[in-house]
């Protein structure tokens, strides 16, 4: 399974704002985006690296995971973060 996390962070992020673990096969990715609208690129390119599941911070709403869902295809599993009211 190749698996990225990836959340919305206050400062530009760039290709070199992730960590990734594993190997082959077995990935585990976090990256930050900024703008949030980067997720939607990266989404597409870790997709296209064979990324199977992807799951974003609270900061993404339906709207965004909406469209990252139609940008990656049915065949990558999107799940987005809840969290509980303050």
């Amino acid at each position: 399974m190749k698996y990225a996390f990836i959340f919305d962070c206050d400062i530009p992020s760039g290709e070199d704002f992730n960590c990734q673990v594993g190997m082959g096969q077995e990935i585990c990715l976090v990256a930050g985006v900024s703008p949030i609208s980067e997720a939607i690129p990266l989404a597409k390119k870790l997709a296209a690296e064979g990324f199977d599941t992807m799951g974003f911070c609270g900061a993404f709403d339906d709207e965004m995971i909406a469209k990252i869902s139609e940008a990656v295809g049915s065949s990558v599993s999107v799940n987005q973060m809840h969290f509980f009211p303050e």
